[in-house]
């Protein structure tokens, strides 16, 4: 292991307007207030991109979704027919991301199975949010191409198509505090589309890493009801090339400053070493192990 002290370390996050970017701008000010890192927080399109650089080593820390961190180390989902990438661990998991649907208020479309015949836009090519809209689109039998007309556009480009009438709907997966959805429902009337019950538990037992999330009422303008649907965690990851000591500094510092993420988390929820190390989908790294046995908790940390 390369210990990383009075080294550059490199943070995987996502675009400037999204909450990845804004906690790893938190977490790199932690670090480097602790005077032993150098640190710089990386844009980047999202959870695939972070975990194939993580893998590679040119990021050292890196935010990712569950799912796509899950598949990254098995092969599989998006990363089928690639090699396994298992040169990354887990430090911690994070709050959980809801799978948003989004459509303006003025269309006919009400549900998800209304989206048949429509122009939609499922997320970059490649990206969670991408896997997250055709894995829900399958289980309407709606991911065909020939059903609805899928289209890869970054968030940004999804909220500029669907102001202009481009677009009948899209897919977004973020934290309900994130302010992309609020900007956009205080500019135009929209809907979030539910996920129905039954759809719901058919998504949980084809895909473990899923669990229910509602949106509660008042969360965007002029969504006056809660909203069901399902939800992926967050994951903060760091590559295997990094030091023991090294990741339990990290793993220490950022748990130590976790009060400081208060703007960046989901109302009512707090980051604690027990929330932390639940329902995460790869190992967690030996340093961090070590912070979590500090406190009584015994995390996998079972390297291919």
């Amino acid at each position: 292991m390369v210990g990383c002290s009075d080294s550059d370390l490199k943070i995987g996050a996502a675009k400037q307007s999204g909450n990845y970017f804004k906690f790893a701008e938190s977490l790199s000010e932690q670090l480097k207030a602790d005077g032993e890192f150098k640190v710089k927080v990386m844009e980047t399109s999202g959870s695939a991109t972070n975990v194939r650089q993580l893998n590679n080593n040119n990021f050292q820390l890196a935010f990712a979704q569950n799912d796509v961190a899950y598949d990254a180390y098995h092969a599989v989902g998006i990363f089928r027919g690639g090699f396994e990438m298992n040169a990354f661990s887990a430090v911690a998991g994070l709050y959980t991301e809801a799978c948003h649907v989004i459509v303006r208020a003025d269309s006919n479309i009400n549900k998800i199975s209304d989206l048949s015949g429509k122009k939609v836009s499922v997320g970059e090519l490649h990206s969670g949010t991408e896997k997250n809209a055709l894995q829900i689109l399958e289980t309407y039998n709606l991911a065909d191409s020939y059903k609805i007309t899928q289209i890869n556009l970054s968030y940004d480009d999804s909220i500029q198509a669907i102001k202009n009438n481009k677009i009948d709907a899209f897919f977004v997966t973020l934290a309900v505090n994130d302010n992309l959805i609020k900007k956009l429902s205080n500019e135009l009337q929209i809907k979030v589309l539910p996920v129905e019950n039954d759809k719901v538990e058919k998504i949980i037992d084809n895909y473990t890493y899923y669990s229910p999330y509602t949106i509660p009422a008042g969360t965007y303008k002029g969504q006056t009801e809660d909203v069901n649907t399902v939800g992926i965690k967050s994951l903060l990851l760091v590559s295997n090339n990094l030091s023991d000591d090294d990741v339990y500094k990290i793993t220490s510092i950022f748990f130590k400053n976790s009060g400081k993420y208060g703007d960046i988390l989901p109302k009512n929820y707090s980051i604690t070493p027990e929330n932390a190390s639940k329902n995460v989908s790869v190992p967690f790294h030996k340093g961090a192990s070590k912070y979590y046995a500090e406190k009584g908790i015994l995390v996998p940390t079972d390297y291919k």
